[in-house]
């Protein structure tokens, strides 16, 4: 069967205590979470709106993370879900013999662009004000269902295992985004050997994009231009074959323009195999910093090309 390579979009969340995705965690340290018996939040519609507790985006999202880690989490051998509430109160006071998996909202989100981040921190971390690990969900603002898959889910627990086992074994910290580049150096021969397609979701290309300039940009890669639901199809069918581009937020910054201090995003991209979730590609995150939501020529040049 013909390998087919999918590019769609995603982005990453914040909670209240960092200014980006990150690892508050030493090397050294990580074996201690990685012990530990992990308590993955899970979604009650009834809590939302008491105490705080946080409205999760769409309804299914709590049993697509729960899905997600049955079949993929790896790093903690004993694992048991609860509600959030009960979550909320644990890190409030500080519970020391479990580690958290929790999702939250960027500070800077605004209505039409929120940014969510899933944490995974000890109870006692996150009393002293810090979340020992945190990485961004894909952007869904521009698909024409905006929704979470479950392939965005579990793309974000496989890649942040992968990141936290290398930053682990090479003693050296970086970020989630740093560790894309880490595996797109590794990986991006795939798009010789295998020859797959890109699948391109229409609501994320520029209007500067024409076929013409689509036809130059992925050079001798395939690639095919899709709507989100064709796309979603792809991924229910036929995950194995096929991969996908994530958006997210790069970094939020106020500039200069904005009177109110308003924030704005700078993005990242990466390809992902579908097979397996690895990274073939990367663009953003400081080696380029003018990137934005829309996919542009340049972006895709960037992310089929290996140096």
């Amino acid at each position: 069967m013909k390998r087919v390579l999918l590019l769609i979009t995603a982005g990453f969340v914040l909670t209240q205590f960092t200014k980006a995705q990150d690892m508050n965690v030493s090397p050294d340290d990580l074996a201690d979470l990685f012990k530990r018996q992990l308590r993955v939040e899970f979604a009650d519609t009834n809590e939302v709106g008491r105490g705080q507790i946080t409205k999760y985006p769409q309804k299914n999202l709590g049993y697509l993370i729960k899905a997600a880690v049955e079949d993929l989490w790896k790093l903690n051998a004993k694992i048991e879900y609860e509600f959030q509430g009960d979550t909320k109160r644990n890190l409030e006071k500080g519970e020391a013999r479990s580690v958290y998996l929790f999702l939250s909202k960027h500070p800077d989100s605004k209505a039409g662009s929120t940014v969510w981040i899933l944490n995974y921190t000890k109870g006692t971390s996150y009393k002293e004000g810090k979340v020992d690990y945190q990485i961004y969900l894909p952007d869904i603002s521009l698909r024409k269902v905006p929704e979470f898959t479950a392939f965005d889910i579990s793309f974000t627990l496989s890649i942040m295992q992968e990141h936290m086992k290398h930053v682990q074994k090479s003693g050296k910290s970086i970020s989630p985004a740093e560790y894309f580049y880490v595996e797109a150096e590794k990986n991006c021969k795939t798009y010789k050997t295998n020859n797959p397609s890109v699948l391109v979701d229409q609501g994320y290309l520029s209007t500067k994009v024409d076929d013409k300039a689509l036809k130059r940009a992925f050079k001798k890669v395939n690639y095919s231009l899709l709507t989100t639901e064709a796309i979603n199809n792809v991924l229910e069918t036929s995950k194995d074959s096929c991969a996908m581009l994530f958006v997210y937020p790069g970094k939020f910054e106020s500039l200069s323009t904005s009177a109110m201090g308003e924030k704005y995003i700078f993005w990242n991209k990466i390809v992902v195999r579908g097979s397996d979730y690895r990274v073939l590609g990367a663009v953003g995150s400081g080696r380029k910093d003018n990137v934005l939501i829309q996919i542009e020529s340049d972006d895709i040049t960037s992310l089929t090309k290996c140096d």
